[in-house]
């Protein structure tokens, strides 16, 4: 399928594929079939039609002089899938972070998903055993595990399509996870607008294997078998890597696209990614496997420990911080970039249409964020100022009063009518009893 058309199942366009729902004819679907070979079947036609294995592999137009006779099995049927999800209601009940990452296979799925699916089970250890100690988001969490993801993204845009309004209400950011572990590189990519949040918890997480670095360094790392390259390969990867580390824009290809691309919401993917040192990565393949994951990709685990505690870091900055931290003003500036690489993608400048009403319009967004900024500063002053007021009042009665106005004006309404300041919600005792600055998340 056109993953650049459209995803999901592709005889429910828009809108979900419930048992009853009625469905149309499949039209985003490649017409040229494919289908891979066999090394040795391949070899066997390099060698008697196409002139031997290094002439058979020149891309020059060459055709051999027999027909190959291919079988391509596809069993197109409607199947029940799954998604599976669980929810730590926060004192904020009407904004929600959303986790998840899929669980179906191509085939083994040691890389893709189960790699992502474990450092994702961490992260739910961890939050559980916040939980158990007492601790409440103060945004509501969303924990999913994605059904048919393979292919065309079915689980997460199905469910996407079905509660559209409400996640476009509700939710202020997905965190996605697909592929935790398949090389050295730690990458990722992101809405502009979570970049500086991603960087910042990136340089307080330890690098996997060398505590010298932090995760933030690992963008930098290569693998351990090193041997000739070939030259063009070589130039190739040098044009695409940067000798500065960066979080890319998302594109497609896992769970985030109906959340970014369809309903606009903040979304981020992340994960160690191959270089030319490292092992081969056989994707979507039976060498998908546990043996190759514990023996060259990550021996010991420790990278899948390392996204955890970044997925775990992330999540929790998301939740508890007062003011939500999106960078809207990163976003603005990025998009005057993209404007740049436009221009420098084609290949005749005059064919472009006028652009300076578009950069006109990105300006304006841009003079908007940074009052949007100073806003937020100045609340937020404001918010520690009353916070130090609520610590030395004398009165206990006016504490009540205070905490309260702060329960309904941020939605944290209780029904227990023996509440008492010493035994607010964590959050609040902690914001009374301490100067906020030097506990909120960094």
């Amino acid at each position: 399928m056109y993953l650049s058309v459209y995803v999901g199942d592709l005889t429910t366009p828009g809108y979900p594929a419930y048992e009853n729902a009625t469905r149309v004819d499949e039209t985003n679907v490649p017409n040229i079939p494919s289908l891979p070979l066999s090394w040795a079947n391949a070899k066997l036609l390099f060698e008697e039609e196409l002139g031997g294995i290094p002439e058979g592999t020149k891309l020059n137009g060459r055709v051999g002089s027999r027909k190959v006779r291919m079988v391509n099995d596809v069993d197109a049927k409607v199947t029940p899938i799954w998604n599976t999800m669980a929810a730590i209601p926060g004192h904020i009940k009407d904004e929600v972070v959303l986790l998840g990452c899929h669980r179906d296979a191509w085939v083994m799925g040691a890389v893709d998903p189960t790699s992502g699916t474990v450092s994702l089970h961490e992260v739910v250890r961890g939050l559980g055993a916040l939980y158990k100690r007492g601790w409440k988001p103060l945004r509501t969490i969303v924990i999913a595990s994605w059904d048919a993801e393979e292919y065309g993204l079915i689980g997460s845009t199905e469910w996407g399509e079905d509660f559209a309004d409400w996640i476009q209400e509700h939710v202020v950011s997905y965190v996605n996870v697909d592929v935790s572990v398949s090389g050295s590189r730690w990458e990722t990519v992101a809405s502009p607008s979570l970049a500086h949040l991603i960087q910042r918890s990136a340089q307080d997480v330890r690098h996997p294997t060398d505590a010298q670095q932090t995760l933030w360094d690992a963008h930098f790392d290569v693998g351990p078998y090193e041997g000739p390259m070939d030259a063009e390969f070589a130039r190739m990867w040098g044009t695409k890597t940067s000798n500065e580390p960066r979080i890319g824009p998302l594109g497609s290809g896992s769970d985030y696209t109906v959340f970014l691309q369809r309903l606009g919401v903040a979304s981020s993917d992340q994960g160690f990614g191959g270089t030319p040192t490292d092992a081969p990565y056989h994707y979507h393949s039976i060498y998908d496997s546990q043996m190759w994951q514990e023996v060259y990709a990550d021996p010991g685990f420790y990278k899948h420990v390392a996204v955890a505690q970044h997925l775990g870091l992330l999540t929790l900055r998301l939740t508890d911080s007062i003011i939500l931290p999106l960078n809207t003003t990163q976003y603005a500036l990025e998009l005057d970039s993209y404007v740049d690489t436009v221009i420098e993608s084609t290949y005749r400048e005059e064919i472009l249409p006028d652009l300076f009403p578009l950069r006109r319009t990105i300006a304006k967004l841009q003079d908007a964020s940074f009052k949007l900024d100073e806003e937020k500063v100045s609340a937020e002053k404001a918010f520690l100022k009353a916070l130090k007021k609520i610590s030395r009042a004398p009165d206990s009665r006016i504490v009540r009063r205070i905490i309260q106005w702060i329960k309904e004006h941020f939605y944290l309404l209780t029904s227990d009518p023996t509440f008492e300041p010493s035994r607010a919600e964590p959050w609040i005792s902690i914001l009374l009893l301490f100067d906020f600055q030097s506990m909120r998340p960094a």
